[in-house]
């Protein structure tokens, strides 16, 4: 095979849910970080592995990835995610000019689709801004469809929680759909710690419940903390079962080195005690 012919089927597989390659994989999204970050890239061992295993999942499998806050989690659907337009949108130029061996003539860009549930519209709003300065098509769920961009283009679809459930019917049949398309990627559920702490994230999670046990697809679960005794709790909250492979990848610590606690003692005129800050 020649090269033109190899990079056109490596594109083919990255750009469609099937299983690449693991090493074409890794390099594809390692370039997509290098051209973020350059020669610094990961800001560790376990977020470079968690984008790895992240990129390279296509069967049903549940992810819990554990990274310290400010350590990257976006990053490990964000990387893949923009390893995927890229690759659609090489197949896309190929076809219309002709030159692709293994995709048809006049096929549009239409990349794979990751779908975030986030418990509020804050943490939507941050992740569809870091998506957009990496140059990734988004889309958010709202009212029951998906706005901005549009499903066809959507490489990302973002959507609280409470939205998600308020139109339930037509968010599976989102799901359906990219699934019988051959885009769904992964579904991605952020801040999962907060099932155990938050009564409405808790309640919203469990009408959803079904769903996410059932997805064809992989599911991230992603939390800066999640304690050996909490995982059971968390994978039971987004309802993996017996018959659904999981993996865990985590820190060696959640412990932020550059954040420390001190008390020191206040002394304050004219008064005879101290108080403690």
């Amino acid at each position: 095979m020649s090269s033109v012919a190899g990079n056109a089927a490596v594109n083919e597989s990255l750009s469609r849910i099937v299983r690449p390659n693991s090493g074409d994989a890794r390099r594809a999204v390692d370039a997509v970080v290098s051209s973020l970050y350059g020669t610094r890239m990961y800001k560790s061992d376990a977020q470079r592995t968690a984008v790895h295993t992240v990129m390279v999942a296509r069967e049903p499998v549940t992810q819990l990835v554990v990274l310290p806050t400010g350590a990257g989690k976006t990053l490990t659907f964000l990387a893949p995610c923009r390893a995927g337009v890229d690759a659609a949108r090489s197949c896309a130029f190929a076809s219309a000019m002709g030159t692709s061996t293994v995709v048809p003539v006049g096929s549009h860009f239409a990349p794979p689709v990751t779908i975030v549930l986030t418990p509020t519209r804050a943490v939507s709003g941050t992740i569809l801004s870091a998506a957009r300065g990496m140059a990734i098509p988004t889309g958010v769920w709202a009212q029951g469809a998906v706005r901005g961009g549009g499903e066809r283009a959507a490489a990302l679809i973002v959507s609280d929680i409470c939205s998600a459930v308020h139109h339930l019917a037509t968010f599976r049949d989102l799901i359906r759909r990219l699934d019988q398309d051959g885009r769904l990627a992964r579904l991605v559920v952020d801040e999962v710690h907060l099932v155990p702490l938050w009564s409405t994230f808790r309640t919203h999670l469990s009408h959803v419940r079904n769903l996410l046990s059932e997805l064809p697809c992989p599911l991230l679960l992603l939390t800066a903390t999640a304690p050996a005794g909490l995982v059971t709790t968390l994978l039971s909250a987004v309802g993996t079962n017996a018959n659904r492979p999981v993996a865990v990848i985590r820190a060696e610590s959640s412990r932020r080195s550059n954040i420390r606690y001190m008390v020191e003692p206040i002394h304050e005129p004219g008064h005879g005690s101290e108080r403690h800050c």
